[in-house]
């Protein structure tokens, strides 16, 4: 029993390299969404869209589609281990050519998404950092000021942040080109004819990934979208007439 659970997890990290990288795609996503509020949404002093209104609303834009485009990789992500799902319990025991079909289709939805996310964070890197460069040339020494000093920083933080999730795409990308070798035919009736305590622990296993990391990676690429589409809708505030000088 042991063995057979060994050689179940040493299948999983062959053929579903996508359960072990989605981690840290996830959490690219969530510090993304987080490093938002030290830009576009303090509550003391002023933020970006207030200081360079236009350079900043480009970004924010970048990080709306951005988002979107992390949505539909977490479906997309959730529709390959579904498929795989099927395999492992199946409800009717149709041909495994069917199975090797439709998991195909679904890799090369899970490709086609990657390739679009890849090119979405080097097109929002390019507008961090024209807004890196709209604040510090409109404020130049000034912007080592105090109410400004933490937000070049939090800028070059977020061009980081999304370097690495153009980093991570590529590395997952690169491991799904050779899913359709791993899912050959005689892989595909060895899923099947493992034990089923072994079928569901596997089975678990992609569920609790889909739990931890697919849901959390598509709530808090909703959440980005929505918070910057309702920052790009209010007006930016003039904190002169909020506070005139006396």
């Amino acid at each position: 029993m042991i063995l057979i659970r060994l050689r179940m997890l040493i299948w999983v990290q062959v053929c579903l390299p996508q359960l072990a990288l989605v981690r840290p795609m996830t959490w690219c996503m969530i510090t993304i969404h987080m490093q938002l509020g030290s830009l576009f949404l303090r509550g003391k002093g002023p933020n970006a869209q207030e200081l360079v209104p236009q350079a900043a609303r480009d970004a924010m834009q970048a990080i709306i589609d951005l988002a979107v485009r992390g949505q539909t990789l977490a479906q997309a992500l959730r529709g390959h281990t579904d498929a795989v799902r099927q395999v492992l319990l199946p409800t009717s025991e149709g041909p495994l050519e069917s199975y090797q079909d439709l998991i195909d289709v679904r890799n090369r939805d899970v490709l086609r998404c990657l390739d679009e996310i890849k090119a979405d964070a080097e097109y929002t890197n390019a507008t961090f950092f024209a807004l890196e460069f709209a604040f510090t040339a409109k404020f130049g020494r000034q912007r080592n000021e105090s109410n400004l000093c933490k937000l070049l920083p939090a800028i070059r933080k977020m061009r980081e942040y999304v370097d690495a999730l153009k980093i991570q795409a590529a590395c997952l990308r690169s491991a799904l080109e050779h899913m359709p070798k791993c899912f050959s035919l005689s892989n595909l009736a060895q899923l099947r004819g493992a034990p089923e305590h072994a079928r569901r622990d596997l089975d678990d296993y992609i569920r609790q990934v889909y739990a931890w990391h697919l849901v959390s990676m598509g709530n808090h690429t909703k959440d980005s979208a929505e918070v910057m589409r309702n920052k790009l809708q209010s007006p930016p505030v003039d904190r002169d007439k909020m506070h005139p000088m006396r």
